[in-house]
């Protein structure tokens, strides 16, 4: 009985210490133990997506393909992808990194390719400047629109998040003027003709510039994109269209994240 209630014990402060350390452990190389703890964890936020679905709060998206994927990134930021069709010389593009960049040095790691990241916000900017990134990380402090210009972008009500948005979803006041361009335009000024790689998590943003890059027929294989109909002035319509919109330009879901936000399409 002693050995028993050791045991359990000693299993809730293991999950205790996990969720703890949530945003610091890696989602790609972890050990069997680590791996376990990740799959309990993800299987409770499975559970409340579920809930919410079954309640009509949410999304139901089935997977449109079963194919090998992988999670690249920390505890934090990890997303999903197809590896086996990346290489050292795939075209990735990364929208959105705040104050992560997890996935973008984890990418170059197993591939030992560029990454061409964005972010026009302050906070991350300044962040960005005080890291050691190695020198096939490339960032533009230039964001993604569906039109050429600048656009007002809003601070998050918290200072201590970094996450601006343009769709005044934050319940912030004053914003600030920010460059922005639209996908083809980014394509044209950094000279290439196709993404195999496109990851966006731009706060909202991500309708508008869906529509136009599926739009113009921009050549892009794989897209990896977090949905952020959760908040008040968005909605699961939005959502809904958007995925519809993806799937008639041939992209097919194949992993949704447990929360039910970030989707991953390929082609």
């Amino acid at each position: 009985m002693i050995k028993k209630n050791r045991k359990l014990g000693g299993l809730r402060k293991g999950l205790r210490e996990y969720v703890h350390s949530y945003n610091q452990s890696g989602a790609s190389g972890d050990t069997w133990k680590a791996k376990i703890l990740f799959a309990l964890v993800d299987t409770y936020h499975r559970m409340k997506y579920y809930g919410r679905i079954a309640t009509g709060k949410e999304l139901y998206c089935p997977l449109d393909i079963k194919i090998k994927r992988e999670l690249i990134g920390n505890r934090e930021a990890p997303w999903c992808i197809v590896s086996h069709t990346l290489h050292k010389d795939s075209v990735i593009y990364s929208f959105g990194i705040g104050t992560n960049i997890s996935f973008d040095i984890g990418l170059i790691e197993k591939l030992g390719c560029r990454i061409f990241a964005f972010d026009p916000t302050p906070r991350s900017i300044e962040w960005i400047k005080k890291q050691k990134v190695p020198p096939k990380f490339k960032c533009m402090d230039y964001g993604i629109s569906d039109r050429d210009g600048v656009m007002m972008f809003y601070p998050p009500a918290n200072p201590d998040h970094v996450s601006f948005s343009t769709e005044a979803i934050q319940e912030s006041k004053e914003g600030i003027e920010l460059p922005v361009y639209r996908l083809r335009t980014i394509m044209e000024k950094q000279g290439h003709d196709t993404i195999d790689l496109l990851k966006i998590d731009i706060e909202g943003s991500e309708y508008g510039v869906i529509q136009d890059f599926l739009n113009s027929n921009v050549d892009v294989r794989q897209i990896l994109v977090e949905f952020h109909h959760r908040f008040d002035r968005l909605n699961m319509k939005k959502t809904r269209e958007a995925i519809c919109a993806l799937r008639s330009k041939g992209f097919k879901i194949f992993y949704i994240s447990p929360n039910g936000e970030e989707y991953s399409f390929t082609r």
